[in-house]
């Protein structure tokens, strides 16, 4: 009894407790080509990379990683027969997401990548239940698409989606359909010129408490930010572990490098 007690008081006292999570070695390599992903070195727990590989290019990225991911956008289309002409935002064409033939093209998707190798789906474009006013129907459109990956028994990361996510937490969804919530920028803020600028302070502090809740509703946050000076690095990595946040700092914007 008293050792077990002398145990329970350490990991309470000590920073890196006995309960401490362990930190995922990921990397988000979407503006890598088929050459590039192929000869990639490092290993790495999770991987995302571009969702149009064969099974052959996946077999052998599959060799430096755990889980491999597959980027998907299930809202963004050009072709005027599938879009929804009601919504709007920065001169972006989106998909109506509610008919038949657009919920069919996606999950005729899902099973390409299902069979071409990906463990899961790195899903973007869930701001547009944002840009759509949290239309209910939006909602349920792209719960069918989480629970069809689901059911397929592919993971899924979800690319921002505040909104979103915070509406499936109200709700009370099932945290086991969605693996991660990934959000750039949390710390900094990507600049050309300059490289790295601090994040404005409210809107870091509004990204970091929504990821927040995403951890504490059993789901796991990925940040990913864009700067080379050390000194960024030294915050993000203290505070990112601290709150139990995955992290990848990426010295190029185009997401080429390792």
């Amino acid at each position: 009894m008293k050792r077990l007690l002398l145990t329970l008081t350490l990991c309470a006292l000590v920073l890196s407790g006995c309960s401490k999570k362990k930190m995922e070695n990921f990397a988000l390599l979407t503006g890598m080509d088929k050459t590039q992903v192929e000869n990639i070195h490092k290993h790495y727990t999770t991987l995302i990379v571009k969702g149009t590989f064969t099974k052959a290019t996946t077999t052998k990225i599959k060799k430096h990683t755990t889980t491999l991911y597959g980027q998907i956008n299930m809202t963004a289309n050009k072709d005027p027969n599938y879009q929804n002409t009601n919504i709007t935002h920065k001169n972006t064409n989106y998909a109506n997401i509610t008919i038949d033939t657009w919920q069919n093209h996606i999950t005729d998707q899902i099973n390409t990548m299902k069979a071409n190798g990906y463990d899961g789906l790195y899903i973007r474009g869930f701001n547009l239940y944002e840009y759509a006013h949290k239309d209910i129907n939006i909602y349920k459109a792209m719960m069918h698409f989480i629970d069809y990956a689901h059911k397929q028994k592919m993971k899924v990361i979800v690319q921002d989606g505040h909104i979103f996510i915070d509406d499936f937490i109200k709700h009370k969804e099932n945290k086991a359909l969605i693996s991660g919530v990934l959000r750039e920028d949390v710390y900094t803020k990507y600049n050309k010129k300059k490289r790295t600028l601090g994040q404005d302070k409210k809107v870091s502090d509004e990204k970091k408490a929504f990821l927040d809740r995403v951890v504490s509703y059993g789901m796991k946050a990925y940040v990913v930010e864009y700067t080379k000076a050390s000194d960024w690095k030294a915050v993000i990595e203290h505070d990112a572990k601290k709150r139990g946040y995955h992290y990848v700092i990426i010295k190029h914007h185009n997401k080429t490098k390792e």
